[in-house]
């Protein structure tokens, strides 16, 4: 490669990555307030995570929450959770620039089944998903739809 060649693949290669990189690797945006947009799945998500929360708790916390003048969150589903796991990091899996985040379960609405005692959680030192029992406390983080 000769190297005007060279510097030209450099330039191109910073052009395009940059870019991405500030805007949150594509479909993520930090906003810097406190939340982070994701565009692809017009959600909003709590950049922020809480520890030490019951399912129950969990589902209450996130109805209650106020953030940045908007109170319409939630739990994530356990599809909306997967989301943001980061395949290609482990402890945290999870874009750290991103979201702050603890190696630990997260809690998703979606219950095993209509009577279980159990719920879907995410893994983020794996980035696997798997079962909770509700009764125990794992981390919270809280989702809006962008309207």
């Amino acid at each position: 490669m000769t190297p005007k060649r060279s510097l030209f693949f450099v330039f191109i290669v910073l052009f395009v990555s940059i870019p991405l990189l500030a805007h949150g690797l594509g479909h993520f945006n930090n906003k810097g307030d406190g939340t982070v947009i994701d565009l692809d799945g017009k959600k909003m998500w709590q950049s922020d995570y809480t520890e030490g929360k019951a399912w129950r708790s969990a589902m209450a916390y996130c109805e209650n929450l106020d953030l940045n003048g908007f109170d319409n969150w939630r739990l994530p589903t356990i599809d909306e959770l997967e989301t943001i796991v980061d395949r290609d990091k482990t402890n945290p899996s999870i874009d750290t620039r991103l979201f702050r985040s603890a190696s630990a379960p997260y809690w998703s609405q979606s219950s095993f089944d209509d009577t279980s005692d159990e719920a879907w959680v995410v893994f983020f030192d794996s980035g696997l998903s798997g079962f909770g029992i509700k009764g125990r406390n794992h981390c919270v983080r809280c989702v809006r739809d962008l309207r």
